[in-house]
């Protein structure tokens, strides 16, 4: 058990620091679209102080943080339901995605992505560049 541990705290750490290197908190002041960091507070993978240290920076952000570990937050109800929460709430993506599958369109992406760039643009008040 001794070996495990020292092998988990040992990539831990040089997780970490691979993600300190890399500069992402400085990146992240000038993130201004909706954002949802959903993180597992027992993450031995990357730890939830990281995805703390994203919500303070990123303006419009939402955290999401549950008693999971780096995988097993996927297993949580709750944190489905509170993506699907925000991609309506925030993104307003949901209705884009079901009338997507409604009209059986080859390209999903397309018309999502049409749709959330232009709910984006009215919410913010945005002027498209032509």
């Amino acid at each position: 058990m001794g070996w495990v541990m020292l092998g988990v705290d040992s990539m831990e750490r040089s997780i970490n620091h691979r993600i300190d290197a890399l500069h992402i908190y400085e990146k992240a002041l000038s993130i201004r679209c909706p954002t949802l960091v959903c993180h597992g507070d027992h993450d031995a993978i990357v730890d939830h102080h990281h995805g703390l240290a994203m919500k303070e920076r990123i303006a419009n952000c939402e955290m999401f943080l549950i008693s999971a570990s780096h995988q097993g937050i996927f297993c949580e109800r709750k944190m489905w339901d509170d993506v699907s929460r925000f991609l309506h709430e925030k993104v307003d993506i949901m209705e884009a995605w079901v009338r997507a599958v409604q009209e059986s369109s080859s390209d999903v992406s397309g018309v999502i992505y049409g749709y959330a760039k232009s709910k984006s643009s009215e919410k913010l008040n945005l002027k498209e560049a032509d």
